[in-house]
């Protein structure tokens, strides 16, 4: 069954190197829950991430923009040690093509700001609605997720929880639904995935552009077509532990831990 469908190849890559499943005395030839495990892990990783990469980016471009010139050495050192930083009077650049973000004249921080932001792909506004809010609205003209991933609709609301080591975590709350297509000796499949959040999740950047959720969770739907047939609930519920977060995964009648 895993063999018949990318997404689930992507995450157990992923799963390897990033969870461990908390009770594996039982052993089983299938474990049906680990489909629904690596829906989730491939919806924060190549979903959700490549997205919440550009306001987390913005907002240290912004405090690139604020620093005097020594601080902007610190800074370069810091958050942007693999690019290079070019500064406009009305943009800033990382070179490469990796990302452009250009401002309206005011900080990202201040209330009724709007930034047009491309960073690693992905296009979005972030408008600041309140003392360190933003939504997030993607461009999907422009935007374009790792293959074999398209993102259709997300409705994204970030808030600034708190700081942590180097950059921060945040309090998200998004909806949306993206699409997979792949090819397998059993013939073109697609995988529709809407998500949301149970609750206001937190997020912290956690290896590389990937971010770690916890505190909160995810209810997701996954329909399936073409070489198999499926249409199931996915529930997903994240512990307030920030790292060893226990993830409790409901799917098609039976319930997983994994730890992350």
């Amino acid at each position: 069954m895993k063999n018949a469908i990318k997404i689930w190849l992507a995450a157990a890559a992923l799963m390897a190197v990033a969870g461990c499943k908390v009770d594996s005395s039982e052993e089983r030839y299938v474990n049906i829950v680990e489909e629904a495990y690596y829906v989730y892990c491939v919806t924060g990783d190549y979903v959700l991430s490549p997205v919440l990469s550009v306001l987390d980016r913005a907002l240290k471009v912004d405090m690139y923009v604020r620093a005097d010139q020594y601080g902007r050495y610190e800074l370069e050192d810091m958050y942007f040690p693999e690019y290079k930083v070019r500064l406009y009077d009305d943009k800033c650049v990382l070179a490469d093509g990796r990302g452009e973000f250009v401002f309206d004249g005011n900080s990202i921080l201040d209330e009724g700001s709007v930034w047009e932001c491309t960073f690693n792909g992905v296009a979005a506004t972030v408008s600041c609605t309140g003392p360190d809010e933003w939504d997030v609205d993607v461009d999907f003209q422009t935007t374009r997720l790792d293959a074999p991933y398209s993102l259709n609709t997300m409705e994204m609301h970030v808030a600034l929880a708190d700081s942590c080591g180097y950059g921060y975590v945040y309090e998200v709350t998004v909806e949306g639904d993206y699409t997979e297509h792949t090819s397998s000796r059993e013939g073109n499949t697609v995988v529709e995935v809407v998500f949301s959040t149970a609750e206001p999740t937190m997020a912290v950047l956690s290896r590389g552009p990937l971010f770690h959720f916890f505190n909160g969770g995810f209810d997701l739907h996954m329909d399936i077509s073409g070489g198999m047939q499926r249409s199931e609930d996915i529930e997903v519920r994240l512990s307030p532990a920030m790292s060893g977060t226990e993830v409790t995964v409901n799917y098609m009648g039976e319930t997983e831990f994994w730890r992350e």
